[in-house]
């Protein structure tokens, strides 16, 4: 008898033959499309499952094939197309592949005309759309389909929108031939990194749950918790080896929900295909079935299906076809397209996905305006293009062009007219301010708000955002995460390219396991100098897992509620502020439910060395734990201990998951003090969130990294314009590395900073120092592990500290402004200034409340 591994082997191989089979040459590329309708009366009522059968039934032909399972009719086919039923009852036709896009336009009209009568005649009608235009999903049942019925059990383990999915969603779904196995690879990785945009394009869901859509792409929000390990993007998309064996083998290690026996529908649940066939070889309509159970964006059959694609009416329909037969059968559209738009991991295509959610056509892709995609995309397919595709496209041309809206030039200048109007209620009465300030002052003593005992201090005016602000940041935060995600799995992949960090074997070692969880950065604090006239900004720091002060502004808040010149001007607009606790218990577990072994009420440790912890803050973060019935501990690392592979907390209790604040400086520095914690770590018996591939994006050196050519060659045009913009030009402060003299010569120019510390330890500005001091400086830190940056002056705005002098006059303030981003996301602000340049707890540094006036313009 064959043993397990030979089976293994050789149906990895029969799968990936079947892929080769797929090949076809050039000459003979074919388009096939499916579109789906939803069926509803004129007051929304869907249409029950018996009555779509008796309509289907008397559109038979003796041409066609009847399709049965389990009993149940499900549709037919014939040489030109087939008709099924989606599980429910969404209509579908699928018109095998045409040279033609004249026969495609007939077959789906006659369909279209056959189906309209028919359906009329008992008051129904079909409808386009991506998501169901009248009902909720829970609102719709499934047809009598056992493969339906055991994927809707499965569905409620893998995520919370299977159920919406199934039932209430609509699609578009092209077919493309591909010639060989390297032309596979880069169809499928150009239509993978072109998901956000065809999903953009062609979205048709302005209803959400009977509700008006909050969002863009509304379809692929569902698809993104449905089942991350059968949907989305494959893992293996972007690994070295990518091609037929590596897509199989993925597929073969995933459990495929059911399998057929003859006419027999078996549930196989969490079985993987390679223990259900441990014990024997696949067949062809075997593997039919099972790529059948995988939906990926873009799946791969014996031919590429793209998916992303919304129900489309005729028209659309058409068009859209059109535009994915230039892309990929036009050789220089193909690989003007591949060249533009340099994807080189999952997590960039997610991350465009969810700019494009929120923010449609203003939207960026791997830090390009969609918009310039787009038109891209339509100039290549003008100028390149076959008459037949470019006359089908202008349809679908015409509605995107609509949907781009000439972007406005962010008038920055509002914030300053919102603190001048501040001032002024404050001008009014300085004494009776100047009273009112004590609140603050008084709030802040007996708050949480305090740091080693030391409470923050603050000004009489908070600082004010508007709506315009919120949209930046966020806009920010996704091309530089994009960016950020691209070096990370360059890290990962080239050893050559991880010399660049210089970092400790050791350390090294760790960020190079295999990731246990899906997001590369749990969490951040990007702290940039913001230019409030004109919206530019130039980055300060990138933090990750020891980032604080979300407690300072929320005490801060606080205060700032108390006093008169807030309730006037709150009397006078909508504000808000950012709720930064519960958000991130919400990203947290949001991130640990992506953890293999993840429990449903993990015990969380909160972990730091305490000498250095900001140990009010983690009481809050505890609390907001709790609120979610989530049992938390707060722990010093060092006390961790490790016993029969259960990493246990102080208190002897077994510990899941760790929220890390413990900076990795500090962790390398007592490595050998905290090895329960580590070893627990490596062998995957506790969650780390996060774990240590974030001091890739931590450790300062990165700065100097993305202005390398090296790092370079794998962005793409936009983002390195937006490295040169808004990264400060950064070096080794090493000898032979840098123009001593020029930087001695012109001090004001430059700041030095240590390459892996925190909380502005070591750094030392040209502008604090006299021409003696920078020198000594400059000598004392060359080969000591700093880097020499482009100093960015930072931008004054006016206040008053009315907190600390009911006599202070107004003045001048240097302001930074940090940026929380939480799972990918923006979640808000910590705002500080200072009167001197340098903005640290080392010189004058001052917080202030982040408040965010809500009116749109």
């Amino acid at each position: 008898m064959m043993n397990d591994t030979n089976y293994i082997e050789k149906n990895i191989k029969a799968i990936a033959d079947y892929f080769r089979h797929g090949c076809k040459p050039g000459n003979t590329h074919k388009i096939g499309v499916e579109t789906e309708f939803f069926v509803i009366d004129k007051q929304g009522n869907p249409i029950t499952y018996a009555e779509l059968e008796k309509v289907m039934k008397t559109q038979v032909k003796d041409k066609d094939t009847v399709v049965e399972e389990d009993g149940y009719f499900l549709g037919y086919y014939n040489k030109d197309f087939s008709v099924t039923l989606e599980p429910s009852a969404q209509l579908e036709i699928s018109v095998m592949p045409q040279s033609s896009l004249a026969r495609m336009e007939k077959i789906l009209s006659e369909f279209n005309r056959m189906y309209g009568n028919a359906l009329a005649d008992i008051g129904y009608t079909m409808v386009n759309a991506g998501y169901h235009p009248t009902r909720k999903a829970e609102e719709l049942s499934l047809i009598p389909k056992k493969r339906y019925e055991y994927m809707n059990d499965y569905f409620k383990g893998t995520g919370d929108r299977g159920y919406q999915m199934m039932r209430a969603t609509a699609s578009t779904q092209v077919a493309v031939d591909y010639s060989d196995e390297e032309d596979f690879v880069k169809k499928y990785r150009l239509a993978c990194a072109l998901v956000p945009v065809f999903s953009l394009l062609t979205e048709n869901s302005p209803v959400y749950e009977k509700q008006p859509s909050q969002r863009f792409l509304t379809r692929s929000y569902v698809w993104q918790d449905v089942d991350s390990e059968r949907c989305l993007i494959p893992d293996c998309t972007y690994s070295q080896d990518f091609g037929f064996d590596a897509y199989a083998e993925e597929i073969y290690g995933k459990p495929p929900i059911l399998i057929k026996e003859g006419s027999t529908t078996i549930y196989t649940k969490n079985k993987t295909i390679r223990e259900i066939y441990c014990d024997r070889q696949l067949a062809g309509a075997e593997i039919e079935h099972l790529l059948s159970m995988f939906f990926p964006d873009i799946r791969l059959k014996q031919y590429l299906e793209i998916r992303p694609g919304d129900s489309l009416p005729l028209e659309l329909t058409l068009a859209y076809v059109a535009l994915v037969r230039e892309i990929f059968y036009n050789k220089t559209i193909l690989e003007n397209l591949s060249a533009y738009l340099k994807v080189s991991s999952k997590q960039e295509i997610e991350v465009a996905k969810n700019n494009l959610m929120e923010h449609g056509y203003e939207g960026t892709v791997y830090g390009i305006p969609v918009a310039n995609v787009v038109d891209k995309i339509f100039a290549l397919i003008e100028n390149n293009g076959e008459y037949e595709n470019k006359k089908y496209l202008k349809p679908l041309a015409r509605l995107a062009r609509k949907r781009i809206v000439p972007k406005q030039d962010k008038n920055m200048s509002k914030i300053k007219e919102l603190v001048q109007e501040y001032r002024s209620i404050v001008e009014q009465d300085l004494a009776g301010h100047g009273s009112s300030a004590k609140e603050i002052s008084n709030y802040i003593q007996n708050s949480t708000a305090k740091y080693h005992g030391r409470c923050v201090r603050t000004l009489y005016i908070p600082k004010l955002f508007t709506l315009n602000e919120v949209e930046l940041f966020d806009g920010l935060i996704k091309t530089l995460y994009g960016i950020f995600y691209k070096v990370m799995d360059k890290y990962q992949k080239d050893a050559e390219y991880r010399k660049l960090f210089g970092f400790d074997e050791r350390l090294e070692k760790l960020i190079l396991r295999k990731p246990a969880y899906d997001c590369p950065l749990p969490i951040a604090r990007i702290d940039i100098f913001l230019d409030e006239e004109n919206g530019d900004f130039k980055f300060c720091e990138f933090n990750t897992d020891g980032s604080s002060a979300m407690n300072e502004d929320r005490e801060l808040n606080n205060a700032i509620r108390l006093t008169k010149a807030y309730q006037e001007f709150a009397g006078r607009h909508t504000l808000t502020t950012f709720e930064l606790f519960d958000s991130w218990v919400e990203e947290f577990l949001t991130i640990y439910a992506t953890f293999k072994y993840k429990k449903d009420k993990p015990h969380v440790a909160i972990v730091d060395f305490m000498e250095s912890a900001t140990n009010e803050e983690f009481k809050i973060f505890a609390k907001a734990f709790e609120k979610k019935g989530i049992s938390v501990e707060i722990c010093e690392i060092r006390d961790l201990k490790y016993k029969e592979g259960i990493l246990l907390s102080p208190t002897g209790k077994g510990i899941d998951a760790i929220y890390r604040r413990a900076v990795t400086s500090d962790i390398m520095k007592h490595f050998d003090e905290i090895q329960p914690f580590i070893q627990a770590v490596v062998d995957e018996k506790v969650c780390l969130i996060g774990d240590f591939r974030t001091q890739i994006v931590h450790n300062k050196v990165l700065y100097k990294i993305l202005h390398d050519e090296r790092t370079k060659a794998f962005l793409t045009e936009e983002e390195n314009a937006y490295v040169k913009a808004h990264v400060p030009f950064t070096v080794s402060l090493e000898d032979g590395k840098f123009d001593y003299d020029e930087v001695i010569s012109y001090k004001n120019n430059w700041i030095i900073k240590p390459e892996d510390s925190y909380g502005s330890k070591g750094v030392h500005a040209g502008v604090e120092c006299n021409d003696v001091e920078w020198k000594v400086f400059v000598d004392e830190c060359i080969n000591q592990g700093y880097i020499l940056q482009e100093f960015c002056m930072p931008y004054e705005s006016e206040n008053i500290d009315l907190v600390k002098d009911t006599d202070a006059p107004f003045r001048p303030y240097c302001n930074l402004t940090g940026l929380f981003v939480y799972n990918g996301k923006f979640k808000g602000c910590y705002s500080r200034i200072s009167q001197s340049e340098i903005i640290s707890t080392q010189y004058s540094e001052m917080a202030l409340p982040t408040i965010v006036v809500c009116e749109k313009e």
